[in-house]
This record gives C-alpha cells, structure tokens and sequence, in this order.
C-alpha cells in the first residue's frame, strides 16, 4: 500500500494535483492500493479513490496532524509515503516513528524563492531551513522536480546524491481534454503565476513600459492572485501601462490553457522558480515561452528552440526578446511548433507516469 499526502490545495485544481492523481491512478491500475491525505476542504478532489482521508487542520502543521497520521499509519500499514508541500514535516515524521520503510518527499518549491516571498526575518527563516534539514533526513528519498532543486538539497539541506532523484511534473494533453480556438491574437501576451515578488511580474510591467509606444494594442494578461496584486497595478499605473495590463485574477485550469492557447507568446518573468508549471502549459498548446533563465526552467525547454531564455529580474533584456518574438511571425511558429512535441516527448501524462510508477515500484518491491 501507498499513502500520498498534500494535494489539492488550491481551490482550482492545478495540473500538480492532476499528476499525483494520474500517479495514485496508475499505481492503483498496477494492483497497488493508494490512500490519500489531504486538507479538510479538497478531500473532494480527489473523490475518485475510495480512501481519502482529512488532515484535522487546514494546513497539517499542529500535533493533532501528527496523531492523526500516526493513527492512519498504524491502521493502513504503508509500503511507502509520498508527501508534499505542508504535509511533508507531519508525514515524514510519523512515517518515521511508525517505521514506515520508504518515506518519500517531494521538493516542489526552491529555497531562493521561500527566501524572496517570505515575511519572516532572516534569522525565522534560517531556523525554518533547519528545521527542514532534519525532516529531510528522516527521509528515505527525496524528489525535487528540477536539477535545481536537486542543487538545493545538496547544497543547503546537506542531502547525499545517492538519496536524491528527479522526477518533472507532468499534465494530460489539453488538445485532447478540451477544445481550442487556435486563431492567435498578436497583441496578447499571457503571464501566469502567483502574484508575488518570486515570480517576477513587476519585471514584465517594466518591460511592458519599454514597448508600449512600439505596441499600442499590447495587452498583457496577468493570470493568478497574490500578495503583490496591489503594488503591481500601482506600478502599471505609474509607468502608464495600465490600459496594457489587464489582471484576471485565478481562473480554473481549463480557462488558463485556453488563454494560452489564444495568445502569442507566453512570459515567465520569475526571479526564481523550480518548476514552473505555466511553462509546460505553454508548450502544451504550442505558444512559444520567453522566460527567466532562472531554478529548474531551463530543464523544461531549450533556449532558441521552444523559446527564450533572459536574465532573471532584467526588463530591458525581456522587453528585447518579447520585440524579437512580436515582429517575426515565422519563428514563433516554429518555436510553437517545437514547442507542442516538446511536451508530447518530454511532460505528456501517458509518457511521464508509467516511469514514475517504475520508479516507486522498484523502491517497494
């Protein structure tokens, strides 16, 4: 039996929170039996397995979430734990007292960008990296998603290599889930990420301003919600973009792919990131990406192919490639091109999960 931990957190359900639900299906597929713990409000989501259980906190931080999974352990009698995102110091603890064999955590987010959002003083968040260190090291595996996050185990958790492997995130072919309109609108351009000073949308604001005369009908739209939200339509505001940046706020996954699919390019303008899933969207409708060459991005597409790669936190070099990419048609459609069989080869579900599975099948068995 394997037990998955901390999914579906968010109110729209994201393409990570498909992944793990197309693992848990494979694994189920292959005679295993999966048991998933979530939060109290998205149990729902994942209504498709018969074993879903509640952490009794919305976020499982507090020992009653530590009861409450030493319980279901002692109950269940795992094979393996896979734990993400706030359950992962709850469940690789438990799993550790309960002497579960293979306890497994997956590294979604780069310490950088924790670093660079956070609103903790700098001495808070070097206690939280080491009380991190020590939940890591309760673990049998770790599984970060990009080469950098595998740097960010070595290097700041002191994680060994030996007990370190990448594993990428996938999502479904959207060509095949929904319909599209493929009639590219030349003056949109799509930004998708959490409002929030890791992702870098201030950066594309800025290089919005440097266009904005060139392209009169430019219009960026800034899908996602955040702390920042505010601060960045004061400063369209202020450079006189306002009209340009148009802020959807969160749209469900289906309405985010269809944005994409309709736009010209896609702008990831993140000062840092691990895995941006926005990136593999974009390949997956075949719009071309211009994003920072920052964290675990340049392992998702290849600079000067499905797109390109600039400085992180640089507006004058994304306002250069987005002009670049405006006025020449033919190589975005080749980028795009490029773009739609790189995520067939590389982040289509049918092609990624098996593998995964083989991976936690040779660990179980």
């Amino acid at each position: 039996m394997i037990g998955i931990g901390g999914l579906a957190k968010k109110r729209p359900v994201s393409p990570v929170v498909i992944h793990f639900l197309n693992l848990g299906k494979e694994l189920t597929k292959r005679g295993h039996r999966v048991v998933f713990m979530t939060w109290p409000k998205s149990s729902q989501k994942v209504r498709d397995f018969p074993d879903v259980f509640a952490f009794p906190s919305p976020r499982p931080t507090r020992i009653k979430d530590l009861w409450f999974a030493l319980k279901r352990i002692k109950e269940e009698k795992p094979d393996a734990i896979l734990a993400n995102f706030g359950s992962v110091n709850v469940l690789m603890l438990a799993g550790y007292l309960a002497k579960v064999p293979i306890r497994i955590a997956w590294y979604h987010t780069l310490n950088e960008a924790i670093r660079l959002d956070a609103k903790r003083p700098p001495w808070q968040i070097s206690l939280l990296n080491f009380r991190k260190m020590l939940i890591y090291r309760l673990c049998t595996h770790l599984v970060p998603v990009s080469s950098a996050g595998a740097l960010d185990l070595t290097t700041i958790y002191h994680i060994p290599s030996s007990r370190i492997h990448i594993l990428h995130n996938s999502m479904p072919d959207p060509l095949k889930q929904f319909k599209f309109s493929f009639v590219r609108d030349t003056n949109t351009i799509v930004c998708v990420g959490r409002l929030d000073i890791c992702k870098g949308q201030d950066v594309l604001i800025k290089g919005i301003s440097l266009l904005h005369h060139k392209y009169p009908d430019l219009v960026v739209k800034f899908i996602g919600a955040g702390p920042m939200k505010t601060k960045y339509q004061k400063l369209a505001d202020e450079l006189g973009v306002q009209d340009h940046c148009h802020f959807l706020g969160e749209l469900p996954h289906d309405e985010v792919l269809k944005h994409l699919a309709r736009s010209t390019i896609s702008v990831v303008p993140s000062r840092s990131d691990n895995f941006p899933t926005t990136v593999i969207e974009s390949l997956s409708v075949g719009t071309p990406v211009i994003a920072s060459n920052t964290g675990g991005i340049p392992d998702i597409f290849q600079h000067n192919k499905e797109g390109l790669l600039v400085p992180p936190g640089d507006p004058q070099a994304l306002a250069h490639s987005i002009d670049i990419m405006l006025s020449h048609e033919e190589l975005r459609r080749k980028m795009g091109e490029h773009a739609r069989q790189r995520f067939l080869n590389a982040f289509e579900s049918s092609k990624v999960i098996p593998k995964q599975a083989d991976y936690l099948e040779h660990l179980v068995l």
